[in-house]
């Protein structure tokens, strides 16, 4: 499925004009890949945990060496699976399965107004596929904040 312009209502994809085995085939891979996305978030959230804990047994000097010696890990990953872990480690896993794991990354990074992460979980709460492109988040976030209840 596609998107309109307009809003993010799924627009059926076109399978006229595709063979019958790869319309078949499409379909199968469209499901594999919504599967493997959703537990994908899963992949990036346990990492961030992962890191969380060994930041902390490991104190300041002692985490970058590892990091990059045992866990061989680049610093830029570490703090963005850090990141994902802080902002969303607490959430329902049954929410986050509505959220793909690059709009995790945009919605964690610094500066993200928490009330645009909040918008996207309430989104994603409410079944809406949440993605980069619809979460706001790129060079500006333009998605709109929560109102005050």
């Amino acid at each position: 499925m596609t998107s309109t312009e307009a809003d993010d209502t799924p627009v059926p994809f076109d399978y006229a004009g595709l063979a019958k085995p790869d319309r078949a085939w499409l379909h199968r891979a469209a499901a594999e890949l919504r599967v493997r996305l959703r537990h994908s978030v899963q992949e990036v959230l346990a990492p961030g945990q992962v890191l969380a804990r060994a930041r902390k047994r490991l104190g300041r000097g002692r985490w970058e060496p590892w990091l990059s010696a045992e866990a061989q890990v680049p610093r830029r990953t570490a703090s963005r699976l850090l990141a994902v872990h802080k902002v969303f480690g607490a959430a329902d896993p049954n929410v986050l399965k509505h959220v793909t794991p690059t709009a995790l990354y945009a919605l964690s990074e610094p500066g993200v107004p928490q009330s645009l992460r909040e918008y996207a979980v309430e989104q994603a709460r409410d079944g809406a596929a949440v993605t980069r492109a619809s979460c706001g988040c790129g060079s500006r976030c333009t998605a709109p904040a929560l109102s005050p209840r």
